[in-house]
């Protein structure tokens, strides 16, 4: 397995044999945790170190929550995007993220919506790491009049919900 990495702003990575997406995870993460997004995506399913880089046994729950990521950090960028609900059509919401993305400058050289409707792999990874980067730069704080998403439905039940740190430490 040969590797071309080409690091650039803040570590864009891009790999030949398609591992790219787990490779830009690793700084997905650690980015959305020094963004504090645990106390907007309280309802949700914790991410893991590969979560978006491949399917998620429920792909309309990764796909929401792909969505709800990127309306979260353009709202953090000062765009009035609204992440579509989950009863929206998939294709016009891919096709809506894809317009609003094209706004801001975005990086959009991976094609068309299309790619974006999976909700996982690279193209989604590369416009998470892009719009974390840009988030990183800008003074305004996650906390500061943002749209709290709503979790996809099977992530509220009990059984599936994982206590946010707060709580396993006993607090809120």
């Amino acid at each position: 397995n040969r590797f071309a990495i080409h690091m650039a702003e803040d570590a864009v990575v891009t790999a030949l044999d398609g591992s790219a997406a787990f490779l830009m995870m690793d700084d997905i993460l650690e980015r959305l945790k020094m963004l504090d997004y645990e106390l907007a995506f309280r309802g949700f399913t914790r991410l893991t170190h590969t979560y978006f880089a491949m399917p998620a046994p429920n792909p309309n729950e990764q796909f929401h929550y792909f969505m709800a990521l990127c309306s979260w950090l353009m709202g953090l960028l000062g765009s009035a995007w609204q992440a579509p609900s989950q009863s929206d059509d998939p294709n016009l919401a891919a096709q809506s993220l894809h317009s609003q993305l094209q706004q801001v400058g975005a990086p959009l050289s991976f094609g068309g919506w299309q790619k974006l409707k999976q909700g996982h792999g690279e193209p989604c990874c590369v416009i998470l790491q892009w719009l974390l980067q840009q988030a990183s730069g800008q003074a305004q704080r996650p906390h500061a009049r943002l749209v709290v998403p709503t979790p996809w439905p099977a992530a509220t039940d009990p059984d599936r919900v994982q206590a946010s740190p707060a709580r396993r430490r006993g607090g809120v």
